[in-house]
């Protein structure tokens, strides 16, 4: 039986869900980037691991600090990403993912990849990623969609695919350090693991499986990647059989998302976002 609160007014977020959601992810994105940033520059001098261990830490802690004020702004209403729902199901759904990103790993080994030993840097860059991205896009983005959609049940399978496409939007900055058809590519593959993700969330109502499967996919991706790459490089800058392996895998993991959602669970959806906005 969900509790009963008293729902405060937000009036953007009210009126124009989806657009508050995205100011969510992309104004926690900006401030977390300002800090990274600035943290860099005041240890840039510490050796370059030492930074980038401390950049990732900090990306890491603020990230944290975001859900929580997020949390703290919809108090009593929202019961937490990362908290509540039936993490189970998620932990149980996130096993697809696991197991795809290392079949493609074990392809990658095939091909013209090999294997890294882990570092710090690596493990913390993963971290980081897992963290930051699935609290912006998926505690927050699509729990502010959910809390007026939720009623909805045609609205479960859009409001995945607008949180995976600002999700891969956002990578399009890559174009500044990579080419252009390679970044369009990177775009593809988070839109199509984010329409996977956001329907685990859905599901399953907590982000932590999410997390636990985000950083298990970018760790991976370093120890077992190309010759030469680095602790933050996910795709080469030369495509290979392998790339191409993965994002059609990835393109299968979208429509699995897909299935997830389908009209047998919807019920099962409702009952779980009822309880995480319990108004």
């Amino acid at each position: 039986m969900s509790k009963t609160t008293t729902q405060k007014q937000h009036k953007l977020t009210d009126k124009h869900p989806v657009l508050s959601a995205i100011l969510f992810a992309l104004g926690g994105f900006l401030l977390i980037s300002i800090i990274a940033y600035a943290v860099s520059a005041i240890i840039k001098d510490n050796g370059k691991s030492t930074a980038q261990c401390l950049a990732c830490l900090s990306v890491i802690i603020t990230a944290l600090l975001i859900g929580l004020a997020y949390k703290r702004w919809f108090r009593p209403e929202f019961e937490g990403a990362m908290i509540g729902g039936r993490i189970n199901i998620g932990f149980k759904l996130i096993l697809i993912q696991v197991g795809y990103s290392t079949l493609v790993s074990v392809i990658k080994l095939f091909d013209d990849s090999v294997f890294h030993m882990p570092t710090a840097v690596s493990i913390l860059a993963a971290l980081q990623a897992g963290i930051m991205e699935e609290i912006l896009y998926r505690g927050m983005m699509m729990s502010t969609v959910m809390r007026k959609w939720k009623q909805d049940e045609n609205k479960v399978i859009p409001a995945a695919v607008i949180c995976a496409a600002v999700f891969g939007g956002v990578h399009m900055m890559n174009a500044l350090s990579a080419p252009l058809d390679i970044t369009l590519l990177q775009v593809l593959v988070t839109f199509c693991s984010g329409i996977f993700f956001s329907a685990i969330y859905l599901r399953s109502g907590n982000i932590v499986p999410i997390i636990v499967g985000h950083f298990y996919h970018d760790f991976i991706e370093y120890v077992i990647s190309k010759p030469g790459s680095s602790e933050s490089l996910i795709m080469s800058d030369n495509m290979s059989r392998s790339d191409w392996v993965e994002i059609g895998f990835t393109v299968i993991l979208a429509f699995i998302g897909i299935w997830l959602l389908r009209k047998e669970k919807r019920d099962e959806i409702k009952e779980i976002w009822d309880k995480k906005w319990s108004v």
